[in-house]
């Protein structure tokens, strides 16, 4: 059967959405995939720094190895507030503190030619996840050290 008859004969379907976004709420084990200068896009209406996360192992909480956690950081001087909840490079900063990582702070170049340093890290995060505003589900991560994991998590004996 060639292309025509396939066309000619095919009856669509609807595409069902097998692979439904489920949040995870828990404490991990992730290793840091990268972590890169991204320009605006319809995400984020400002240039950028883009973390990404791959989970390796749930030490309590929902089963989520091999899943992906995302953080976009602002490339803009400060912290978020109470004012403004966007991440920015104090808020990377102070994750990188959190799991004794650390770039070379000399000026933004020496900065973004560290992020090669970071691939492949493994570091620890607490997830968890709340209704936005549109009703859908946000997924949320919060960067914690390896002793700060221990003691929260309920089932955890150190790994290292």
């Amino acid at each position: 059967m060639g292309l025509s008859e396939f066309l000619q004969q095919d009856k669509p379907s609807k595409v069902a959405d097998q692979d439904e976004f489920q949040p995870i709420k828990g404490f991990y084990t992730a290793k840091i995939e990268g972590l890169s200068v991204n320009e605006p896009n319809q995400y984020v209406e400002s240039e950028h720094y883009k973390l990404v996360l791959k989970v390796t192992d749930t030490l309590d909480g929902d089963p989520a190895e091999g899943r992906t956690l995302r953080r976009n950081y602002l490339k803009a001087e400060g912290r978020s507030s109470k004012d403004s909840k966007e991440k920015k490079v104090g808020n990377l900063t102070d994750d990188l503190f959190t799991w004794k990582l650390e770039l070379p702070t000399s000026s933004v170049e020496t900065f973004e030619q560290g992020f090669e340093m970071l691939k492949d890290k493994v570091v620890h995060v607490r997830a968890y996840h709340f209704a936005g505003l549109d009703g859908n589900k946000v997924q949320m991560w919060v960067a914690k050290s390896e002793a700060d994991v221990l003691k929260s998590s309920k089932t955890v004996s150190s790994p290292f």
